[in-house]
């Protein structure tokens, strides 16, 4: 389950000896492009248009070509994982503002590549902080309200798990690349409230094929109004 950066050929292989569908990749960033993308995060105007009192802000206008050399440095080993080509579909950028856990949720797409950017020195307990996945995955080909951070996911999981659940703990530059169907969830974080750059800072990759991608999305669209209509 454990790899490093020099590793990727071998996400195949790390990903199906997994249980839990998920392999965690240490120092994965170079420097350079980590002190890029942390950089240019910290200091985005996206931020500015959230509401701090609302716990996580979430940032989906990401612009840096670092970013752009992390996925295509990826769409070739994940591609050859999901046995099909798949490319970046969508990302977004999490500063967890408020020290507060995420409900389990599965996400949209085929694979999810998550890594942290705060220093490790900001997270006042070590071993802690990090990602939950559970065993417990949705439908291959199907994204429903059921699978989202919503009282419907919490309850999904609660009613399938055996009890056996992988918590991978906060590092910084450590990245978690795992199968969109697993369910998971942020555990429960205490980070410096120093400002925004002591805050835990996490970006997330999804790769998919883009008319899978499309098909779920609109689904799970269609089902939240069918719902709202009610």
């Amino acid at each position: 389950m454990w790899a490093n950066s020099m590793q990727l050929t071998e996400l195949t292989r790390l990903l199906a000896e997994s249980d839990f569908g998920a392999v965690v990749i240490d120092d994965f960033l170079p420097e350079d492009d980590f002190a890029e993308i942390r950089q240019h995060l910290i200091n985005h105007w996206g931020w500015r248009y959230k509401n701090w009192t609302n716990g996580y802000l979430h940032n989906y206008h990401l612009d840096t070509g670092a970013l752009d050399r992390t996925a295509e440095r990826l769409s070739g080993p994940l591609s050859e994982a999901a046995g099909r080509p798949i490319s970046r579909q969508a990302q977004w950028a999490i500063l967890a503002h408020r020290d507060a856990g995420l409900k389990p949720h599965a996400d949209n797409g085929s694979f999810v590549v998550n890594f942290w950017l705060t220093p490790d020195e900001y997270n006042l307990v070590p071993g802690s902080g990090g990602v939950v996945f559970y065993d417990v995955r949705r439908p291959e080909a199907i994204m429903s309200p059921e699978f989202q951070v919503t009282p419907q996911s919490d309850r999904y999981v609660s009613e399938r798990t055996s009890g056996r659940k992988l918590e991978i703990p906060y590092r910084c530059n450590r990245a978690t690349v795992f199968d969109a169907t697993v369910f998971h969830a942020s555990a429960p974080i205490s980070f410096a409230d120093e400002g925004a750059y002591s805050k835990r800072l996490n970006v997330s990759m999804v790769f998919d094929d883009p008319a899978l991608f499309d098909m779920r999305r609109e689904r799970g669209l269609a089902e939240y109004a069918a719902g709202d209509a009610q």
